[in-house]
């Protein structure tokens, strides 16, 4: 995806599309992404608690159903 991202920044560069100022944003904007994907990555098991706690104390199904739009 990162090769495809900068192949578009090259293009645009090439046609003009955005500024110089432009092109350093997205690329920063790219080179911080590993940092924010980890803090995801860091965040994801209390999140996956938190809703795994929830669905447990639930006393239907019907909770599982609508999580996965089950009809």
């Amino acid at each position: 995806m990162a090769v495809l991202y900068l192949f578009a920044l090259y293009l645009g560069q090439v046609r003009g599309k955005f500024s110089k100022e432009q092109r350093r944003k997205y690329i920063r904007e790219l080179l911080d992404l590993p940092g924010k994907l980890e803090a995801l990555l860091q965040s994801a098991p209390a999140a996956c608690e938190r809703l795994a706690d929830k669905f447990y104390r639930s006393k239907t199904s019907s909770s599982w159903a609508a999580l996965f739009h089950y009809p």
